[in-house]
Parts: structure tokens; sequence; C-alpha cells
């Protein structure tokens, strides 16, 4: 019954977490409490199949002489009656267990979907400044395409000799700046 609790405050916790703020932190919580979730699961499983036997199997020790018909029948009649308690313990249990599995189902899939909705954001931002990238390399083409081949290998010349001069001398200056510079 504790372990209910416990689960459910800590599902409590990570569902207003994931609603205001969807860190990969958040996720990994998520999918430790299923793990828990899993394991406990688990265990009510071996402890249905632990009372489903001594339901079923006779106490050999009630089978002795110092005992009478009387006392075996009530005695049985009182390991049914508790057992048969016990199972329906356990149904409610395994059902508050797949409500609990359920809401964390439900959280998980919240948590990805505002993930994918920003992945969604950021590929639209994406693709819409390489669709600007295109357009103007398609002007460029469109200007250059009019040029004789005379005229772009003279266009190129020009860039490289431009390269030439001034990439190395900006990166002399800024490799001097760099070791002569005084800390603030």
């Amino acid at each position: 019954m504790l372990v209910g609790v416990a689960v459910t405050s800590l599902i409590n916790i990570q569902e207003s977490d994931v609603l205001h703020d969807s860190r990969l932190e958040l996720t990994r919580k998520l999918h430790i409490l299923q793990a828990h979730l899993l394991h406990y699961q688990t265990l009510l499983h071996n402890f249905r199949l632990s009372v489903c036997f001594i339901l079923e199997t006779p106490n050999p020790a009630m089978e002795s002489e110092a005992f009478t018909e009387e006392q075996r029948k009530a005695s049985k009649e009182v390991m049914e009656q508790e057992t048969k308690n016990l199972l329906s313990e356990i149904d409610r249990l395994a059902k508050r267990r797949e409500m609990l599995s359920s809401r964390l189902k439900n959280v998980m899939d919240l948590a990805f979907a505002t993930v994918n909705i920003e992945d969604s954001k950021q590929t639209r931002t994406l693709t819409e400044a390489t669709v600007r990238d295109s357009a103007a390399m398609k002007q460029v083409s469109l200007f250059l395409r009019n040029w004789s081949p005379h005229q772009v290998l003279t266009y190129y010349h020009q860039i490289s000799y431009l390269t030439m001069v001034f990439l190395p001398a900006s990166f002399l200056a800024v490799s001097i700046m760099i070791f002569h510079a005084e800390p603030i």
C-alpha cells in the first residue's frame, strides 16, 4: 500500500513537471518509474502464484491424528477465506498498478509529443533558411550564366587574389592580437 502511494505521488510530480518543462532528464525519470511499475507487476504475479499454491495445496500438518475432522475442516475454511481475501487484495493492487501505468504512459506520450513539436519547429526554421539560401544561389547562377567563360574565369581569379591577400593578413592580425592582449 505504501509503495502505491509513493509511486502515485512520484507520478503526480512528474506529470506537473512535464506540463511545464520537457527536458531529457524528465523522460529518464519517467522510464525509471515505468521500470519500477514493471517490477511491481512481477512481484504481484509471484505473490499471486504463492497464494494460489497455498489455496490449492492441503496442509500436511493438518493430517496429523492430533487434529479432529472438525478442526481440519475449520482450518481449511479459514485458510480458503484468507487466501481469497489475499487474492482479492492482489487483484486490487494489480488494477491500481495498471491505472498508474496508464497515467505514466500518458505523461510519457505528452513529453514525447512536446519534444516532437519542438523538433518540427526547428526543422521548419531550417527548411525556410535552406529555401532562402537556394534562392540566393539561383540568382547567382542566373547572373553568372549571362557571362562568357572568360568573364567567369576572370571573376574567380579576382576572388582568389583577394583571398590570398586578405586571409593571411587577417590571420596574422588576429594572432598578434591574441598573443599581445593583456588581461582586463
